[in-house]
């Protein structure tokens, strides 16, 4: 007891704290301090015992804590998808390419070996891996969202549709196990992208599912409700279901944590809904108690005062010519060779690894129809390439096409952003690169026939 320390050591006991439950079984932190009474003649008089209710102090701290390590897991994934990114590129566009190979010409191939069986396993070989690393791929796709800045998603959602969008896709799993009951407001626009807030809501219905036993649906509910609260929307479901244990409850948002068994959960989801919803300026709670079910909470702020939309990339000039002139910059060889034996064919390719080396070529009078250039590089970045190139030489800036592992920090998602129809991300499959370049040229040829 913190009064009984105060009476014998005569000093102020540190704060200890108690779980309680109210009548309507909410769970209140307590904190409990203990002060010895002493007079003017140092006479002990006895003790004051101050009690504090410490459960929201607590609760933004717990958040505090998390937005903390989700911040610097979104820095380190960004990195980690970058650097992952680059050789996962030429890694599925080179073995995509061997086995278009094949596919061309299998007799003459399969003719320059004695053992048929040893090509056709080379082949297998080769497609086991081009699936290898689309799943790669698919996984760091999957990372991107922990890596957005908390003002990067400032869209305006319709937060009902998204949800409706959501009950749909999940209806089937949601009916061989519980009964569904909405309660929905009529909602204002969110601060959020509809179709991120789509995602989130199904992940959360999947979860709820999952957490309810298949075959007895009429024994268990799935409850969604919407409501206004302020300048926030406020979403739940709450399920039936088996509930969380405490000590996973505290970790349920931490990336790659998962109860599931392998090959069924990557532990993603929830980590990857706390960031899209976080990164909107909202929040994503969790409530759960064994065997009597869990709830998911979202809170969303309206879609007031949305920044401007950044401005369209400027209309591109033409170049004339049968073949186009490309220049290629990035300080991965590898990615350059790969561009060189993808594009050479069609047209004259230049390859370069810095961008200095770039300024130092246009300076001498060389001009280019198409630029590729890498986004993140040691020395100049393509960033501040194209805004040399801006100042000095418009008509070629205006011929960039921006290629991405990530963007590590919120500049260079901004920048990205603001050159969507202009950018591709790593690893990019050689037909979308095709395609962007004939896109681009195209242009041009419309602007001057």
């Amino acid at each position: 007891m913190p009064v009984e320390g105060a009476l014998v050591g005569r000093a102020s006991s540190p704060g200890s704290e108690y779980k309680l439950r109210t009548r309507d079984q909410t769970e209140r932190i307590i904190e409990a301090n203990a002060s010895p009474i002493v007079d003017d003649r140092g006479l002990l008089l006895g003790a004051v015992m101050v009690f504090r209710d410490v459960s929201e102090a607590r609760r933004n701290r717990h958040q505090l804590e998390q937005a903390q390590r989700m911040l610097a897991l979104g820095t380190m994934v960004s990195g980690v998808a970058h650097e992952v990114n680059n050789p996962l590129t030429f890694v599925t566009s080179n073995l995509h390419m061997a086995l278009e190979g094949i596919a061309r010409n299998p007799a003459r191939l399969a003719a320059q070996g004695d053992d048929g069986l040893a090509f056709a396993n080379i082949e297998q070989a080769l497609r086991e891996a081009a699936l290898g690393g689309e799943r790669i791929a698919r996984i760091v796709a999957s990372l991107k969202p922990l890596g957005r800045q908390p003002d990067r998603l400032q869209e305006s959602a319709d937060l009902a549709g998204a949800l409706q969008w959501a009950l749909n896709v999940s209806a089937s799993e949601l009916r061989q196990r519980a009964r569904v009951t909405t309660t929905l407001a009529a909602l204002p626009p969110v601060r959020c992208d509809e179709t991120r807030l789509g995602q989130v809501f199904i992940n959360l219905l999947q979860n709820a599912a999952q957490a309810i036993p298949p075959g007895e649906p009429e024994r268990h509910e799935v409850r969604v409700s919407t409501r206004v609260d302020g300048a926030w929307v406020v979403t739940e479901i709450k399920d039936s279901g088996s509930g969380i244990p405490p000590e996973h409850l505290a970790r349920i948002f931490e990336p790659f944590f998962t109860t599931k068994p392998v090959g069924l959960g990557t532990g993603l989801g929830l980590s990857i809904c706390h960031g899209i919803i976080q990164a909107s300026g909202g929040e994503l709670t969790v409530t759960s108690e064994v065997g009597h079910g869990t709830t998911f909470t979202v809170r969303l702020p309206l879609a007031l005062g949305l920044p401007p939309a950044l401005a369209p990339p400027p209309a591109l000039a033409p170049r004339g010519g049968a073949r186009a002139r490309l220049l290629a910059i990035d300080d991965e060889p590898l990615i350059l060779m790969l561009m060189r034996r993808v594009l050479a064919a069609d047209h004259e390719f230049t390859t370069l690894e810095t961008a200095a080396q770039a300024l130092d070529l246009l300076a001498s009078g060389a001009r280019f129809d198409v630029i590729l250039c890498d986004v993140m590089m040691p020395g100049m970045t393509g960033i501040e390439l194209h805004e040399v190139l801006s100042r000095d030489y418009p008509d070629q800036a205006a011929r960039m096409i921006f290629l991405s592992g990530g963007a590590t920090n919120p500049d260079a998602a901004a920048f990205l952003e603001r050159f969507a129809g202009r950018h591709l991300e790593k690893p990019f499959g050689r037909g979308a690169l095709r395609a962007l370049i004939d896109q681009l040229i195209g242009n041009q040829a419309t602007n001057h026939p």
